[in-house]
């Protein structure tokens, strides 16, 4: 498949193994895939590299899921990524504009909506944890998990914002609800009881409580 953003190639090893090669034309989206990839795709391993003045993914599949089927959530992903038509699908006002600053988070965050319209609300609700975990980093300067940033620090942070305490008292509320939420249903449990409307309404929360970090 070729487009005029991708091009997935099917090519053999030299330990005759079948790999697709993903060539992408933006580079700044490569970990992204990457990290998408291994969730949809569930590969063996993927490899990075170049080829063609492109930016490649190398992707070996494993005897998880068979190579037409991997083939098949690497370029659905990949499609649906590309096509998300943002007015159309009213998503707009879902992207907090502060992303604007940090692309590589932005490109996480669009990557959870695309999984979400595509069904996979697992992998969406993990998107948008970790869209809001980097977000911290890089206000923090730090690299710890949203569960080990400290109330206390999040509260200087937003001190220094001039926010007054008793909306940074209802910040950190939300916070602690919604790493939870994050704990309880999404790395410890089955989604069966998640449907789509509880999924944009974590949508909606994650852009919340990033908007007010960055504004």
């Amino acid at each position: 498949m070729k487009t005029n953003y991708f091009e997935t190639k099917e090519v053999i090893l030299s330990d005759n193994k079948i790999a697709l090669n993903v060539y992408l034309t933006d580079s700044s989206e490569l970990d992204s895939f990457c990290r998408i990839f291994y969730i949809v795709a569930k590969p063996l391993e993927i490899k990075k590299g170049s080829e063609d003045g492109l930016c490649c993914l190398q992707i070996v599949p494993s005897n998880k899921m068979p190579f037409s089927d991997m083939r098949k959530e690497v370029e659905d992903t990949l499609l649906s990524y590309y096509s998300l038509d943002i007015e159309k699908d009213m998503t707009m006002d879902k992207i907090p504009l502060g992303l604007n600053k940090y692309p590589h988070i932005k490109n996480i965050f669009i990557n959870g909506l695309a999984l979400k319209n595509n069904g996979y609300l697992r992998e969406s609700m993990d998107n948008m944890r970790l869209s809001l975990e980097l977000v911290l980093n890089k206000l923090l300067n730090n690299h710890r998990t949203l569960e080990n940033q400290t109330s206390d620090e999040v509260g200087r942070l937003l001190t220094d914002k001039s926010c007054s305490r008793c909306a940074i008292k209802i910040f950190i509320e939300i916070k602690s609800a919604f790493q939870r939420f994050q704990n309880d249903n999404i790395k410890h449990k089955c989604l069966s009881e998640l449907g789509s409307k509880d999924a944009d309404f974590i949508v909606m929360l994650t852009t919340l409580l990033i908007d007010y970090l960055l504004h």
